[in-house]
């Protein structure tokens, strides 16, 4: 049963990574309009996150991020061995996923970053997008998938569907406007 799990997340943390990097070689390839990378990138992450949540919580809980698993084990939904095992293999995923996203758009396969990405701006900006993603794990699992005309339930209006679509949709919100008030327009 460990194994299936291990195997999800490792699918499941490769997959999304190639999403997020592929998304963004995409969306700077085809637009160098930093509002139109970030839309691009932020609705490839929403859909494909869901996807992902969707196809793999009822395997491992779709965490994809030590942050998650290591939330997890303090909730006591992980023994401190599965902890272990899942944050390493979201590791290893997360550098494949890498990997693979950079030789479907044509690129060296390890590359090292040109931009100097720091500040506390940064770090607290992975804050808000890991909150957003432990949120909507968390709220997935509470509710999962239904059939359409059960989406919305009287007293119950935040479904799996919906759920995830207004956490993405604020997060989306939040890149965008930062990207308005952080570009230069001179």
């Amino acid at each position: 049963m460990l194994t299936k799990k291990l195997i999800a997340e490792f699918v499941g943390t490769c997959f999304l990574v190639m999403i997020v990097v592929g998304s963004g070689i995409m969306a700077q390839n085809l637009s160098s309009d930093q509002i139109i990378i970030l839309l691009a990138n932020t609705i490839a992450t929403g859909a494909g996150l869901t996807a992902l949540i969707w196809i793999f919580i009822t395997i491992s809980g779709a965490h994809f991020n030590p942050a998650v698993s290591l939330i997890m084990y303090l909730n006591n939904e992980l023994k401190l061995n599965e902890c272990i095992y899942f944050i390493s293999v979201q590791f290893v995923g997360g550098f494949c996923g890498v990997l693979l996203a950079n030789i479907m758009y044509g690129l060296d396969p390890i590359q090292f970053a040109e931009n100097q990405r720091g500040g506390l701006n940064i770090y607290f900006s992975e804050f808000i997008a890991t909150f957003g993603l432990i949120m909507t794990i968390i709220g997935v699992k509470n509710f999962p998938p239904m059939a359409p005309n059960e989406l919305i339930v009287k007293d119950e209006p935040l479904r799996s569907g919906s759920f995830s679509f207004l956490v993405f949709a604020a997060l989306a919100s939040i890149e965008i406007s930062s990207a308005i008030f952080t570009i230069d327009f001179s």
